[in-house]
């Protein structure tokens, strides 16, 4: 009986040996995957030492294996950004397109018919690169470059140069095309804008071309009744 006994609790202390193994395993594995936060792991080690699972030694161990690898954890990245911004953005587009354009004088109009069409082809570019984002206390801003030096459009067309030569540049230029500061509280109930800014105005192309972005000052109240929404601009 007694040597039966004490074959019983070796096989016990077998079972639990292997059994506080397979947790010890699933626990190496568990705090590789919380590794990034480090008071989660801590908090999960302390409990299972309170319930007796582990041991501090065991709870020690675990902690050793699972620390980052290498003295050199912080980040590559070589951008220094203040502390006042919170986002930034960089976006841009370039773009080719062909235009032709043709017209004839009107009938009775007094100028000759014979030779009257006037037709126009060319192939034009434009591109727009940019930087926008968002700053503390609700402020806004953003700088963007065009091509032309055309108030109204930054199209560029191909071999318009007035210098004969195909290697003339005297009709492409960069030019800053927005550049602005504007805050609106996160209620949206106000805004408030300045600079060469997109344009801010409920408008259509017969009145004003999108890519004319206005200079100046610019206000905005709104107030929201239910469904129904008015803006004061």
């Amino acid at each position: 009986m007694t040597r039966a006994r004490a074959e019983l609790s070796r096989a016990t202390v077998t079972a639990i040996r292997t059994a506080k193994s397979g947790i010890a395993i699933l626990l190496f594995i568990l705090l590789n995957v919380v590794s990034l936060h480090s008071q989660t792991a801590d908090a999960l080690l302390d409990k299972l030492i309170q319930k007796g699972i582990l041991t501090e030694k065991e709870a020690d161990e675990l902690r050793a294996e699972s620390a980052p690898k290498g003295t050199n954890t912080e980040s590559v990245s070589k951008w220094n950004l203040g502390s006042s911004i919170k986002k930034i953005e960089l976006y841009g587009d370039l773009r080719f397109r062909y235009e032709y354009r043709a017209a004839e004088n009107a009938p009775g109009s007094g100028e000759p018919m014979d030779n009257s069409a006037y037709m126009r082809e060319r192939f034009r570019y434009a591109a727009r690169l940019g930087l926008r984002g968002t700053l503390y206390d609700d402020f806004y801003w953003g700088i963007r470059l065009d091509t032309a030096t055309n108030p109204r459009s930054p199209w560029v067309t191909f071999g318009d140069d007035s210098n004969p030569s195909p290697f003339a540049k005297n009709s492409d230029a960069v030019g800053i095309g927005q550049v602005f500061i504007g805050w609106r509280p996160e209620q949206g109930w106000y805004e408030v804008l300045f600079g060469k800014m997109p344009q801010p105005l409920y408008t259509t192309t017969m009145v004003w071309d999108n890519d004319y972005n206005p200079e100046g000052a610019f206000e905005k109240l709104k107030y929201t009744a239910g469904p129904a929404e008015m803006s004061l601009r």
